[in-house]
């Protein structure tokens, strides 16, 4: 059966047109592993394959992470699913995990650089660099943190998509996976095996112009209406990186999903909580546990309990609702109190 297609008309549009800039050959090296992160894995594929037929300057090879072991060795590859893009030579330029929301656009830009094979920078900037030892941190301390080493004349032109943490699995010794995102059962409602939907935009628009305008989004307001508030389960994404701002409302219905809650269009308003992401970066990692399943991120206007209104992104649910029941006042924390009492926040903004 064919694959639904990740890119749409829209994105291949504005992709072709940013590879008018592509001076030379790049080639897209994918590494999977259908033992450890399959679905991961194949959508990885997918978008490798996909973003190399908008040009025909763009060639792939997909290798196997345990079979093609000396490959990954010489890549410095040991996680899947990988991207590794090379130019005339290989800069150092590697992606983890799908780089789609805000990476997309690193990678498209990615692949340009790699064709000219001229780095950005000035040589004075070269030279400084040089002499610095870098080490990357997580946005919000999520886990998955990787090191920059050693900054050579390879690693000064890595992107910041290197090593960015991401939903990977680091393939141990025996060949077994090892990390959080490796679960034997199922995740999320979706049985172990089960294709991964496909991921839109953030905010709407194409992926290539979204994702630039997240990485651009200074400081976002997030609004959490379920498992992101305070004394639930992927509230520690939020931990260390957000400053909460207050209790409000947004307009729509909610529904119990069993596991979470959904935000749908329609009457009605849900309560929740609105945070700062002190990080805009943050948005990826949240990205990544939202945008995959079923739901979509889009700007809505929050009311505080203050009566003060502010814009924010809100995760909104268009999946499948025959199992879900509706929560009549909108209030997630009531119908299902955390297992864990509510930290105190900071002072509620007014």
């Amino acid at each position: 059966m064919t694959p639904v297609p990740i890119l749409t008309e829209r994105d291949q549009t504005a992709v072709r047109k940013e590879f008018e800039r592509i001076s030379g050959k790049v080639k897209l090296v994918a590494f999977s592993q259908e033992l450890t992160a399959a679905d991961l894995c194949r959508q990885n594929e997918q978008l490798v394959r996909e973003v190399a037929a908008l040009s025909e300057q763009i060639t792939v090879e997909v290798l196997n992470l345990a079979i093609d072991r000396e490959r990954a060795e010489a890549y410095g590859i040991d996680q899947v699913p990988a991207i590794v893009v090379e130019g005339a030579r290989d800069y150092g330029l590697r992606f983890y995990g799908v780089p789609l929301g805000y990476e997309f656009s690193n990678l498209i830009d990615s692949i340009i650089v790699a064709s000219t094979g001229v780095p950005a920078l000035s040589e004075d900037t070269l030279a400084s660099l040089r002499a610095l030892h870098l080490t990357a941190l997580p946005p919000g301390r999520a886990p998955g943190a990787a090191h920059v080493g050693g900054v050579g004349p390879r690693a000064l032109h890595r992107h910041r998509g290197d090593r960015v943490p991401r939903a990977v699995a680091r393939v141990s010794g025996d060949g077994r996976a090892e990390g959080r995102d490796q679960r034997p059962g199922t995740v999320r409602g979706r049985r172990p095996g089960a294709r991964l939907p496909r991921r839109g935009p953030p905010g709407g628009g194409d992926l290539l112009t979204a994702g630039r305008r997240s990485r651009g989004d200074a400081s976002p307001l997030l609004f959490a209406y379920g498992t992101f508030m305070r004394g639930y389960v992927l509230h520690r994404l939020l931990t260390g990186g957000s400053t909460f701002l207050g209790v409000g409302r947004v307009r729509g219905r909610l529904l119990d999903l069993s596991r979470w809650p959904a935000l749908i269009d329609g009457a009605g308003t849900t309560r929740g909580e609105l945070y700062r992401l002190d990080d805009p970066a943050l948005l990826a990692v949240l990205d990544r546990e939202e945008v995959g399943y079923n739901f979509e991120r889009r700007r809505t206007v929050v009311t505080l309990t203050s009566g003060r209104r502010e814009r924010a992104w809100v995760y909104r649910y268009r999946g499948p609702q025959h199992r879900a029941v509706v929560i009549p006042d909108g209030d997630y924390r009531r119908a299902r109190p955390s297992r864990s009492p509510a930290p105190p926040g900071r002072k509620q903004w007014r």
